[in-house]
């Protein structure tokens, strides 16, 4: 699914910032039917595409300690890292070695009261969708000491992250986002994160930023009316839109 990864941390050019999107619950939804949509496991898989690599525990409900970690750094997003890729241009002409630094925006909640962390004193919730957009789209994101992302096991621990650092001014890069769906709901649920992602691809496309539409769990059992509404979407919105199936690489 995915090509090599390369940890080195030289700068090829160009860099391109890669934000991964996307609600798996909604305010008003209950957390002990929350699951979540795939975002982790598809940073994971291209970060790690080796098979055996994979990992699919990384919950959103944490201890107030794992909050305040180096790694999670009192943010609602996580940063998986760089990685860089060889690219054809239309498989023709001289390839490009591209650099990508990628990011996930998600919410996280504390495991006490099942509320999400509060990080400043803005009205708006983190999961209410301007104030989730607002959060993610911030071009001036910056989180000095910041560490690198890998697993629930390691949040706490330096010994794998090292000096992997956040590394700030992201504005100075191109940016596209990828606004991630999981298609293995169906009824009242996937016709709500439809409706959100609707909103969501056309506030990006207001704001003329690059984006595709990721339906995740593709190789898991998957709904074909939930997919038909999502490509239904694509076309009536024009965006791009791709199955990915991280578990199964």
């Amino acid at each position: 699914m995915f090509g090599r990864h390369n940890i080195n941390m030289a700068s090829p050019s160009p860099t391109v910032v890669v934000s991964v999107l996307g609600l798996s619950r909604l305010d008003r939804e209950n957390f002990s039917s929350h699951k979540g949509i795939g975002k982790s496991c598809l940073c994971y898989r291209f970060m790690y595409p080796g098979y055996d690599d994979y990992q699919q525990d990384h919950r959103s409900l944490l201890a107030l300690h794992e909050f305040e970690s180096d790694v999670i750094h009192n943010d609602h997003f996580l940063y998986w890292g760089s990685t860089t890729r060889t690219y054809m241009c239309n498989g023709k002409g001289p390839s490009e070695m591209v650099r990508f630094e990628v990011l996930e925006h998600t919410v996280f909640y504390q495991d006490v009261t099942e509320l999400p962390f509060r990080i400043n004193c803005s009205t708006n919730s983190v999961t209410s969708f301007d104030g989730y957009m607002k959060m993610s789209l911030d071009s001036t994101l910056n989180s000095p000491g910041k560490l690198l992302y890998r697993n629930r096991d390691l949040i706490c621990s330096h010994q794998e992250c090292g000096s992997l650092a956040f590394s700030p001014g992201i504005g100075k890069h191109k940016r596209g986002f990828v606004v991630v769906i999981d298609v293995s709901d169906s009824g009242p649920t996937f016709e709500r994160r439809l409706r959100l992602t609707e909103k969501m691809v056309k506030h990006l496309a207001s704001r003329k930023e690059k984006f595709v539409v990721a339906a995740t769990k593709r190789d898991e059992m998957y709904f074909a009316t939930s997919l038909e509404k999502l490509s239904e979407l694509a076309r009536a919105c024009k965006f791009t839109l791709i199955e990915v199936s991280a578990k199964s690489n």
